[in-house]
C-alpha cells in the first residue's frame, strides 16, 4: 500500500523517496497562506508525515473533495486510500468531513495548509515530549528564515477585535466586532493551546502567559475534538477564558472578514507571529473600528497603560500621556487597566471595514507581490 502511494507521488525519475517531502512542501507552497522553501519546513513536514502520507497528501487540496475523486485523481482504490486519509485524519494533517447529498453520505478531505493548519496542530494539546520540542525549534527557525514574511499579503489577513469591557454601551457595535457576539454564531466551540507560546515554551523563550485561549468553532471545531487536539467548552467557558486572556494583557484576533469567525486567538507580542508582523509592516493586521483617547484631566501618569500596550503606542515623557494613532491597534487593553478612567475608545475617523466573505480576503491577500 504504502510504496503504491509514493511511487504515485514520486514518479518523474527522482532516485530518492525523500523527494516526497519536497514536492509536499511546494505543494503547500501553491495554498492561500504558504510554504516558502527552507530545510526547516522540510524538517517539519518529515515529522509530521510518513513518506506515505507525504505522497498521499499531494493527491488533496486546499478544498474539500470528496474521496472517490480522490482516489481517482490518484489512480488508486479507494480502500487503499481511506486508511492513509483516516490516519492523517488522526494526526490532523488532514480536515475531514461527512456530508450527506441527496441521500448519499459522502467523505471529505482536505490537505491543512501551514496555517490555519499545520502550525496549530503541531502544538493544539499541549504536550511537551522531544517530538513537540523538536518541533517547536523548526517551526521557530521557520518563521525568522522567511515563514513570518511570507505572511504579509497584500491584505491584512487578521483583524483585532476590542475587549468587550473597553467598549461604551453607548456606541453601535457590529456582530463581527464583538467575540461576545461572534460565538453566538457556533453551536460548538473547542479551546487549544496557543501554538505561538506554546513553540516559545518548548523552545525556552516562553513569555509565561496561559496558553489554552485559541478556539476553533463549529464543524472545524467538532473535527478537532473527535481527533484529539482540542477540549470541548461551552459558551460560558469561552467567556471565561477571553476574561482571562484580557486579565493577562493578550489581544483578540480572528480572520479580516465578516463571515470568518471559526477561529479566534489571544495574542501577545513577545511570542506571537500576528503581532510581530507589524514590526515588518505597520498595516500587517487590520485594527479595530476604534482608537483609544485620552481625558487628561483625569490622567495620573500612573504609567499602567504604556506597560500593558501591546504595541508601544502609548507615552508620557515629560508631559501629557500621547496614544499614536498609527499605532494604536484599538485592543481596549489599556482602558480597561486605566483606574480612573481616564482612556476610551472612540471611532476611528478612517477605516477600513473588513470584507464581507473569506473568498474577498483570500483574493486580497493573494496580491502580495503587487503590495
Amino acid at each position: 500500500m504504502g510504496g503504491e502511494l509514493i511511487l504515485s507521488a514520486v514518479d518523474d525519475g527522482s532516485e530518492s523517496l525523500d523527494d516526497v517531502y519536497v514536492k509536499l512542501r511546494k505543494h503547500l507552497d501553491t495554498f492561500v497562506l504558504s510554504a516558502p522553501e527552507a530545510e526547516s519546513i522540510l524538517g517539519i513536514l518529515r515529522i509530521r508525515f510518513t513518506p506515505e502520507e507525504a505522497g498521499a497528501a499531494l493527491i488533496l487540496s486546499q478544498q474539500h473533495v470528496e474521496i472517490t475523486k480522490l482516489a481517482q485523481r490518484g489512480n488508486l482504490d479507494v480502500n487503499v486510500l481511506r486508511p492513509v486519509l483516516e490516519r492523517m485524519a488522526d494526526k490532523a494533517l488532514v480536515y475531514k468531513k461527512n456530508i450527506t447529498q441527496d441521500g448519499v453520505a459522502k467523505e471529505l478531505y482536505c490537505l491543512l495548509p501551514t496555517a490555519v493548519g499545520l502550525w496549530e496542530t503541531s502544538f493544539a494539546t499541549g504536550e511537551r515530549n522531544p517530538r513537540t520540542e523538536q518541533l517547536a525549534r523548526l517551526w521557530q527557525e521557520y518563521y525568522k528564515s522567511g515563514w513570518g514574511k511570507s505572511m504579509l499579503g497584500g491584505a491584512p489577513f487578521t483583524r483585532v477585535i476590542p475587549v468587550g469591557k473597553s467598549i461604551d454601551t453607548s456606541q453601535e457595535i457590529f456582530p463581527y466586532e464583538k467575540a461576545a457576539e461572534l460565538i453566538k454564531r457556533y453551536d460548538f466551540a473547542v479551546v487549544i493551546h496557543c501554538p505561538c507560546r506554546k513553540s516559545a515554551e518548548l523552545s525556552g523563550s516562553s513569555c509565561g502567559k496561559v496558553t489554552e485561549v485559541c478556539f476553533h468553532f463549529g464543524d472545524l471545531a467538532r473535527f478537532m475534538s473527535e481527533r484529539g487536539y482540542g477540549r470541548e467548552v461551552d459558551q460560558t467557558e469561552v467567556l471565561e477564558i477571553l476574561d482571562q486572556t484580557e486579565k493577562a494583557g493578550l489581544v483578540h484576533v480572528v480572520g479580516n472578514a465578516k463571515e470568518m469567525g471559526v477561529s479566534m486567538c489571544s495574542c501577545c507580542p513577545c511570542c506571537c507571529t500576528q503581532l510581530q508582523a507589524i514590526a515588518h509592516k505597520p498595516h500587517a493586521m487590520a485594527k479595530s473600528r476604534f482608537i483609544a483617547g485620552v481625558e487628561q484631566a483625569r490622567c495620573i501618569a500612573c504609567g499602567l497603560c504604556a506597560k500593558r500596550c501591546p504595541v508601544r503606542g502609548v507615552t508620557s515623557i515629560m508631559g501629557p500621556l500621547h496614544i499614536s494613532e498609527e499605532k494604536c491597534i484599538g485592543c481596549g487593553l489599556c482602558v480597561t487597566t486605566c483606574p480612573t478612567q481616564a482612556i476610551s475608545l472612540k471611532e476611528r475617523q478612517t477605516y477600513q471595514e473588513p470584507f464581507d466573505t473569506g473568498r474577498q480576503l483570500f483574493a486580497a491577500w493573494s496580491q502580495k507581490d503587487k503590495a
